[in-house]
């Protein structure tokens, strides 16, 4: 049987990356396998798409390392500046292959699920190293110096909506029904998570985004009398789980934390000494991971207050930019299209943007590459489904408009 030479390669950069997802956390390999899969998927990558143009998003996070670089000129410390450009390499080497990869559909669901095996590698690490039978989640958080709480809020929202979205993405109606069942059962994943993270995040964005999520599926667009007899079973769902749920709240420390004030959040403290570094250092910034070497702290729990302190003005709008025309395609696509996956799309940027307030992502890996396999998902959908059946179609100018919008979004 004849093998084609580009989908081995392609095949091999997927394997790669799914390897280093497995033994991400909790493996002595996680460092060796950081140095090998993600520049082995790089250049496999890079071999084996033969189209290699670069759009604008890939454009943006380019400028965005870029400035990065320049702004290590003037950083005050240059050992934590070297250390973050490291960690951007790794980004952008990630974001390539991701980027490149998801230009043949094939390959996309292959690339949804290299981040499922990061989260059960997450939530492996977590069972085996921070659950111990001293574990107490009325007195603390899944969370250790190597895994932090949050990380393993912000892959649940990744998990949640790549369980919703595969049903879209896969030909087998067995699994369609397989995810569309466990797309349920995520409201009572999201709540474990938020107590035994006690994470804020899960409760302010993962529960409203998977009932925004549960109507766009079930609800919009079906008659009254449906949607009346989804929301008296709703009520009484709740209603059942309500009681038990409040316990376990009242008892945890996700409820401790949310008694603070807004003063008293450490991440306040973070968003004033990050601003007050950028005004000072408007134009570079203080450099890149400098913000933590001078408050001799950690980051600023903040990709927006991260980039503007560390890079000035312009790292955080080329950042802002870069959401922006994310988010604008996709509105675009959903007003020229009314297709749903555009509206989840949409909904996915708008939720990714406000995690973005609670973390810092633009240097994590994984967190920066998730964004642009959906971006790149959004485009190969469009181009498929809709730009090339509008091409083949007699009316000349209809077929032009078509011919320039594929140009503007690959």
């Amino acid at each position: 049987m004849k093998i084609n030479l580009r989908t081995l390669l392609a095949v091999v950069a997927i394997a790669l990356l799914l390897v280093f997802a497995f033994v991400s956390f909790g493996s002595s390999l996680q460092q060796t396998m950081l140095h090998i899969a993600v520049p082995g998927a790089f250049i496999l990558a890079f071999i084996a798409i033969p189209d290699r143009k670069v759009n604008r998003y890939l454009g943006l996070i380019i400028g965005l390392y870029v400035w990065e670089v320049v702004c290590t000129a003037t950083a005050q410390y240059f050992s934590p500046a070297m250390t973050e450009l490291r960690r951007v390499a790794a980004c952008f080497m990630m974001i390539y292959a991701i980027y490149q990869l998801a230009k043949d559909q094939k390959y996309i669901p292959w690339l949804y699920l290299i981040y499922i095996v990061y989260y059960f590698s997450i939530v492996y690490y977590a069972s085996t190293n921070i659950i111990t039978p001293d574990y107490d989640y009325t007195e603390d958080r899944l969370d250790d110096k190597e895994l932090g709480a949050n990380t393993v809020a912000y892959f649940t929202f990744f998990t949640t909506f790549i369980i919703f979205i595969f049903p879209d993405i896969i030909k087998s109606e067995f699994w369609k029904r397989i995810m569309r069942i466990l797309f349920l059962l995520t409201p009572v994943l999201s709540f474990g998570v938020a107590i035994l993270t006690g994470s804020r995040q899960v409760a302010v964005i993962q529960l409203p985004l998977i009932a925004l999520l549960l109507y766009l599926r079930y609800v919009r667009g079906r008659r009254t009398s449906f949607k009346l007899i989804f929301l008296a079973v709703a009520v009484v769902a709740v209603f059942f789980l309500a009681g038990k749920a409040s316990t376990i709240y009242e008892q945890s420390y996700l409820a401790q934390r949310n008694e603070m004030t807004v003063t008293e959040d450490v991440r306040m403290i973070h968003a004033q000494r990050a601003i007050e570094m950028g005004l000072n250092n408007p134009v570079f910034g203080v450099g890149p991971g400098n913000y933590a070497a001078q408050t001799h702290g950690s980051f600023s729990h903040c990709t927006y207050f991260e980039l503007f302190a560390n890079n000035g003005f312009p790292g955080l709008i080329i950042f802002l930019f870069l959401l922006f025309f994310i988010f604008r395609d996709q509105l675009r696509r959903y007003r020229r299209t009314k297709d749903l996956l555009f509206l989840v799309f949409l909904v996915f940027v708008v939720v990714y943007a406000a995690d973005n307030i609670f973390y810092v992502f633009h240097t994590n890996n994984w967190l920066i590459s998730f964004l642009f396999l959906v971006a790149m998902h959004s485009n190969k959908y469009y181009e498929t489904h809709y730009l090339k059946a509008e091409e083949s179609i007699g009316d000349e100018e209809k077929r032009n408009a078509a011919k320039k919008y594929l140009r503007r979004f690959n």
